[in-house]
């Protein structure tokens, strides 16, 4: 079934497809309720397996959109929309383009496609605010899809004009972790859920995974990140900054100590991610770089060396030694003690400012 504007939509349709598809129309863009009702009457997936064929202009898509909002969970995830060259496939008739009014008809996308259109048009999308409330919106509008839906649907916003996939992503983590979406319908499909579910939670546990490391101090490109502020919401923000930075790290492969970001980004992908972590780092780091990603704050030293002591510990309990451990140690407790009589200026002992040139001979 093909659900269109007018009776000459209709006709059009007709004429084109033959016996193809069913043309019905509301006369006029205004779905009711009631005649949602009525086709719901005719058969159980009358409305779930119909084609939505507005004209192809803003109204028509408004109108679709409009539409999409009435359907049920389980309609939405798939109902199609026809997207005639032109405003109507009753112009396309005319000028004798039947084949064009059947290929469109083939080709129908979700009707979701053309609802998150409809909704990022409602935000100016040059803005990072206009970006990240374009995100929250549509991801919040379609969380009453079934699962596999919502996960297509987040796929497709990704792909659009001005969104930045690991940003989409992100904003996905964020909602989840605050419960922020709407309670979602049970999914058909079980095995699909969990397996979902279980891909969400990797993903999830990889980047508190990277995050811990720079709060913990063991990632040494992290040595401008300014400490994780002590109160939880100051924290949370923090955290999420520096998830921005780690993900895109982690996503481009960027090993560089001196360089956060790596090089220039290549594409236009990148570059939108690229911009997304830029954002988060301005907001992070500090205003000069140390000269060695040793030189912790007073509370990240207190926090390193506690974990080496209990590391070394649990060595010395099995019988086992660990020289790496022990230097490390031994290079941390030295530069605190340098620091706590030489707070400004001097280097620690062992901390070598001479070029590769100078170098002397190690033992």
């Amino acid at each position: 079934m093909v659900l269109l504007e007018g009776a000459a939509d209709v006709e059009a349709v007709r004429a084109a497809a033959r016996t193809m598809v069913v043309p019905l129309a509301p006369c006029g863009t205004a779905v009711t309720q009631e005649q949602l009702e009525q086709l719901r009457g005719l058969h159980p997936d009358a409305v779930a397996t119909m084609i939505v064929g507005f004209d192809n202009d803003a109204a028509g898509r408004q109108s679709a959109t409009r539409l999409w909002d009435k359907l049920t969970g389980a309609e939405v995830a798939n109902v199609r929309a026809a997207a005639f060259p032109g405003n109507d496939p009753g112009d396309l008739v005319q000028e004798g383009r039947h084949a064009e009014v059947v290929q469109a008809i083939t080709d129908a996308r979700p009707l979701t496609h053309t609802a998150i259109d409809v909704g990022l048009s409602q935000f100016d999308l040059d803005s990072p605010e206009g970006r990240v409330g374009a995100m929250r919106a549509v991801l919040g509008a379609v969380s009453r899809l079934p699962v596999q839906q919502q996960t297509a649907a987040a796929g497709y916003l990704a792909s659009r004009p001005g969104m930045d996939p690991l940003a989409v992503a992100e904003v996905v983590l964020d909602q989840r972790e605050h419960a922020q979406l709407a309670p979602r319908p049970p999914m058909l499909d079980e095995a699909v859920r969990a397996w979902i579910v279980r891909q969400a939670d990797l993903i999830d546990a990889r980047l508190d995974q990277l995050v811990d490391r720079v709060e913990h101090d063991q990632e040494p490109w992290a040595a401008r990140i300014v400490p994780a502020p002590e109160a939880p919401e100051g924290r949370h923000t923090w955290r999420r900054r520096v998830r921005a930075i780690a993900a895109y790290r982690d996503r481009y492969g960027i090993t560089s100590t001196d360089q956060i970001l790596g090089s220039a980004p290549t594409d236009d992908v990148q570059e939108r991610a690229y911009n997304t972590a830029r954002s988060a780092l301005e907001t992070l780091v500090t205003a000069e770089p140390r000269d060695d990603h040793l030189a912790l704050t007073a509370a990240a030293r207190t926090r390193r060396l506690s974990d080496m002591r209990h590391n070394l510990d649990q060595l010395t309990d099995a019988g086992t030694t660990d020289q790496s451990h022990l230097h490390e140690l031994q290079q941390l407790l030295a530069e605190h003690d340098h620091q706590r009589q030489n707070p400004v200026n001097e280097p620690p002992p062992g901390h070598d400012q001479s070029g590769p040139s100078d170098r002397g001979p190690t033992m």
